[in-house]
C-alpha cells in the first residue's frame, strides 16, 4: 500500500480550532482513498515561519503536500484603493496583505498546496492575487462561508481555473474556488458542509498529490438519502426536512424495525 505524508498548516491560534478541518481530511482520505495510507501532521504556521527565518528553509517540514487551514493571521492594510472589479464597476475597498514567507516559499518551490478560507487567500497572494477588506462579514452556513476579506473577481486571471461567487458581497463577485498548477484553494470551508458533493475540492487535491484516482462515492446513508426530501399533507405547504428531523425519522424507522423483529 502506497504511503503519503501531508502537512496541515494551522493558521489558527490554537490546534483545537483546526480539528474540524483535520477530521474532515482524515475522513475523506479514509473513504475515498482506501488503497493508500495518507497521513496528516498538523504544524503551526508560526513554527514554520520561525524555521524559515532561522534556517532559511523549510526542510524540517517536507511533505508530499500541504493544506492551509482557515484562521486570521496578521493582515495589514495596503491603503484604500479604488477597486475596478471584473464587471468594470468602481468600488472602494481596502487592500490587505499578510506576512507570507511560508506560502511564498512553498509556492515558489513548486510544492502542492491547497488553502481553505484565509489559507486560500494566503496562497493566492503568493500567486499575485491580493485580497480586499469588504468591510462586512459574509456569513452563510449553507455554503460554509464566514469571512470579511475576499479575493475580488478582478484577480481571477492570476489564479488559473476560477469559480466566482454566484451572489455579490458588498457589490462584487469574489473568488469562491481556484486551481492553478500545484496551487488551489476554496473561500468556503468544506469541513462545515454536509454531503459527498463537499468532498470534491479535497478529493481533487488528494488526487493531484498522490497521483491516485479516488474511489466512487459509497451508497448514501439513510440520512443522506432523506436529505433534501420534503414532507407535508396534500394541500399543505411542503418543506425541506432539516438534518435534525431526518435523524429523528431514521431513529423512528430503526425502532420500528427492531420492534417488528
Amino acid at each position: 500500500m502506497a504511503e503519503y505524508n501531508l502537512r496541515i498548516i494551522n493558521n489558527y491560534r490554537t490546534e483545537d480550532k483546526a480539528k474540524p478541518t483535520v477530521d474532515h481530511l482524515k475522513d475523506v482520505a479514509k473513504r475515498r482513498f482506501k488503497d493508500a495510507k495518507i497521513g496528516f501532521k498538523v504544524v503551526s504556521h508560526g513554527d514554520m515561519s520561525r524555521d524559515l527565518r532561522s534556517g532559511g528553509n523549510l526542510d524540517n517540514h517536507k511533505a508530499d503536500g500541504y493544506i492551509a487551514t482557515g484562521g486570521g493571521g496578521h493582515w495589514e492594510e495596503e491603503g484604500k484603493v479604488l477597486e475596478v472589479n471584473h464587471e468594470g464597476k468602481q468600488l472602494s475597498h481596502k487592500y490587505m496583505k499578510r506576512a507570507n514567507g511560508v506560502y511564498d516559499r512553498l509556492v515558489s518551490d513548486g510544492e502542492k498546496i491547497h488553502g481553505i478560507c484565509e489559507g486560500a487567500k494566503a496562497v493566492a497572494q503568493a500567486l499575485g492575487a491580493y485580497s480586499v477588506n469588504s468591510g462586512k462579514m459574509n456569513v452563510d452556513k449553507a455554503q460554509g462561508l464566514n469571512h470579511k476579506y475576499l479575493i475580488p473577481g478582478k484577480h481571477k486571471g492570476k489564479l488559473g481555473n476560477v469559480t466566482l461567487s454566484k451572489e455579490k458581497h458588498q457589490g462584487t463577485h469574489y473568488v469562491m474556488e481556484f486551481d492553478k498548477g500545484n496551487v488551489s484553494g476554496t473561500q468556503y470551508h468544506p469541513e462545515k458542509l454536509d454531503g459527498a458533493k463537499d468532498d470534491a475540492s479535497i478529493v481533487r487535491f488528494l488526487e493531484k498529490t498522490t497521483g491516485l484516482k479516488a474511489s466512487p462515492v459509497e451508497e448514501s446513508s439513510p440520512v443522506e438519502s432523506l436529505e433534501g426530501k420534503v414532507e407535508g399533507s396534500p394541500g399543505e405547504p411542503r418543506k425541506k426536512l432539516t438534518r435534525e428531523e431526518i435523524l429523528k425519522l431514521v431513529s423512528q424507522e430503526a425502532y420500528k424495525r427492531k420492534k417488528a423483529a
